[in-house]
Formats: C-alpha cells, structure tokens, sequence
C-alpha cells in the first residue's frame, strides 16, 4: 500500500510535533484511511463499539493470534482502535499544548520527547498493520517498508527498571520510553483487582496457618464463569479474561503488540478499576465489581471442593467490591 507522502517524516521538537499534528487533522489521517479502506475494499470503518474492539483485536492464544492475523475482521477493528486513539480531540490536544513555548533550552524536553515517541509509533504501526494485511490475507509479495521485533529485549526491560526507581529524568536512568509495560502492569492490575474483589490470594493450613499454596487465577476465572449472572461486573468477565491472557504472552514471552490496544485496554477497563455511581449507594473505586455477600461463600468453598485440612488465605481483607 502507497502510504501519504511524509507520513512518517517529522523531528523530536515542538514545533515539527505540532506541524505533523495540524497536518494529520487537516487531511492526511483521512488520506491515509481512505488508502486503508481501499486495501480492505471497504467503504466504512464498523462503528465505534469498545466491546467489539477488545473480542476483534485482543487475542487470548497464540492460535487465536495466527488465525486474527489472516482474517479482515482483525484489521477492521485494529483501525478503528487506531483512529479512536489518533482522535481529532488528541491531536487538538497536542496541537494547543505544542503552542505554548519552551522556555529552558539547556534541558531536553520530555514533553515532546514523549509524545513524538508514542505519535510516531501509533503511525507506524498503522502502516506496519496494512503491510501485514497485504501479505498475510491478501497474499501480496510486496516489499515490506517497516519492520519491528515481536519481542521484548529482557536488557532494555533491565535499563527501564531504573527509569522506575528513579524517575524518567534523574542521574541515575535512561529516558527511553518501554511502552510495552503496560502491558505487565495490566496484567498484574487485573490479577489483584479480581483477586481483591473475591479476597482469594492461596491457600493455607486449618491446623497451623501456614501458607501452602497459591490458587491460580484461571481457577479463579473458571469458577466466577460458572456464577457470572450474579456478579454485576462494568466490564463483561470473559473480556476480562481474554485481556488477561493477551498480557500474559507478553510476560511470559515479551511478546509485543500494537501501540494502540494497551491505551484502548486502558480505557476499556477504566469503570472496573475506578469504579462508578450505583443509585442509592453512593460511588467508590471499587464499584467496579458488585456481588451478594452469600456469593463469597460460595466461591470460596469451591475453590475448597476436593482440598481437605485447607482454608482460603485472605490476609483477614474485606472485599474489594460493592456487596449488593
């Protein structure tokens, strides 16, 4: 696919990250969509459907993986999450902060250090996506004209650690952005967030209280499936699930993926981490997730079925859900 004349061409400065901003708002977004849509002899992207977005583009195997990256459906609903992120309200964003001057010229700026970092990857994944399209579904033998590793290099995870423990800018760090990360901390943020609401963290000894055992979350997982019509989640289970099992690939294998689903899976799982308002009881972060307090029982023994001498370890927490 012929791709926009300069679209990938612009500079890690303000000014060049507000002009390649103005010019994708005044025409070449469109231009490049229309050039997609035409590939995919499509007229239209589907509308706008979050839930539609995580089930057509978020994978929970790898056999699922290999059969999206064949299928038209995938790449549909991969530019649709693409232009729900690259969004007229983002660019006017990032056109009005890149007005404003930058008054410290000995200090490198961060700002726009970041944001052409995450612009740049968003557009050339976008074309990588189309070039995929033409040799996996279409059987074109084109010349590819980006390529990227699939996989994370565990050194510059090691390099990042210490952008974690002392801050992007600091003597002690490098700057470098490893947005592939957050697919870690999604996955570790949905393990606690289901684990806190049904306060299941393992196993322990009736007689004396010492841990044995974890309970592994797809147990979890199994057994809240088998109750879910009684469990008021914001976000349905099984997409819960399937996230889940996306950013397990990228942990256990440091597999990457498109820079647009992390920010989409962010704001996808935004009322189940933050919660929202529940009529005549009032709103808190946890109202993500609401359930009768016999449930708790219920789940618990049955992670118990089979287990003698055993007992749930909950660290004596209290749910962290609405109890209905």
């Amino acid at each position: 696919m012929e791709i926009p004349e300069g679209f990938l061409d612009f500079d890690e400065n303000r000014n060049s990250l507000k002009a390649k901003c103005e010019l994708l708002l005044n025409g070449q977004r469109v231009e490049f969509l229309d050039k997609c849509l035409a590939v995919l002899e499509e007229e239209n992207l589907p509308e706008l459907d979050l839930d539609k977005i995580i089930e057509g583009v978020i994978w929970d195997s790898l056999q699922e993986r290999n059969r999206k990256l064949t299928a038209k459906h995938y790449y549909k609903y991969s530019l649709l999450a693409f232009c729900s992120i690259l969004s007229d309200e983002f660019l006017q964003d990032l056109i009005e902060e890149f007005s404003r001057p930058f008054s410290d010229d000995l200090s490198r700026d961060l700002l726009a250090y970041n944001y052409y970092g995450l612009l740049f990857n968003l557009l050339f994944d976008a074309v990588h996506l189309m070039e995929g399209y033409e040799t996996y579904v279409l059987k074109t033998d084109i010349e590819r004209t980006v390529w990227r590793s699939s996989f994370q290099p565990d050194f510059t995870l090691y390099q990042y650690l210490s952008q974690v423990l002392y801050g992007q800018v600091s003597i002690h760090s490098f700057i470098d952005r490893e947005a592939n990360v957050s697919i870690s901390i999604i996955r570790q943020m949905l393990e606690l967030r289901i684990r806190n609401a049904f306060t299941i963290y393992g196993l322990i000894d009736s007689n004396n209280h010492a841990i044995t055992q974890t309970v592994p979350i797809a147990k979890i997982f199994e057994i809240l499936k088998r109750h879910q019509e009684k469990i008021d989640f914001t976000v349905p289970l099984h997409n819960v699930e399937r996230i889940y099992k996306w950013a397990n690939y990228f942990v256990h294998a440091g597999l990457k993926d498109d820079s647009w689903k992390p920010i989409v899976v962010q704001r996808y799982l935004h009322p189940l981490m933050t919660g929202r308002e529940i009529p005549g009881q009032g709103s808190g972060v946890y109202y993500g997730i609401g359930f009768k307090r016999e449930l708790l029982d219920i789940i618990h023994n049955e992670i118990l079925e089979g287990i003698a001498g055993k007992e749930i370890l909950t660290f004596g927490r209290n749910p962290a859900a609405i109890i209905l």
